[in-house]
């Protein structure tokens, strides 16, 4: 895309609705994907862009928000959250079979990010589990 504007502290995210993640969309990102014979692979609705801009999502919404890039990942993954108030915050990656295979203590937390090394996991695909006192978000991570 060339002479596109963002406002002042805005960010631009590529939702793919199909996995369920986001990707923040900076100089150089790209994006990688499969399509498979589910609908929900193909078409004109898997993906939309949305553009986050001012107070955080989270606060104006009062839920937790958790952003997950890359996705699918080879050797890391960063997650950044924020969260509408300071609480105990935890971060679970478990297999498709609910096997926990990484469990990390952060603390009472309002926002922030952590970066997960994927390095000793085998490829496919986990769920990433994240709580912030009753609030809790469960998104699908790709390794490669």
């Amino acid at each position: 895309v060339d002479n596109y504007a963002v406002p002042e502290g805005g960010q631009v995210y590529l939702h793919d609705k199909y996995l369920g993640t986001y990707t923040l969309l900076t100089q150089g990102t790209e994006y990688g994907f499969d399509i498979t014979k589910e609908a929900g692979s193909q078409g004109d609705n898997r993906f939309e862009l949305g553009l986050r801009t001012g107070a955080t999502v989270a606060q104006a919404a009062g839920k937790l928000q958790v952003l997950m890039v890359p996705n699918p990942a080879t050797s890391g993954v960063n997650i950044s959250y924020t969260a509408p108030q300071a609480a105990a915050t935890t971060v679970r990656l478990m297999t498709v079979e609910g096997v926990c295979v990484l469990t990390q203590e952060l603390g009472p937390q309002q926002s922030g990010s952590i970066n997960l090394t994927l390095d000793n996991l085998a490829a496919g695909v986990y769920m990433v589990e994240f709580t912030s006192g009753k609030d809790k978000v469960v998104q699908r991570l790709v390794k490669e």
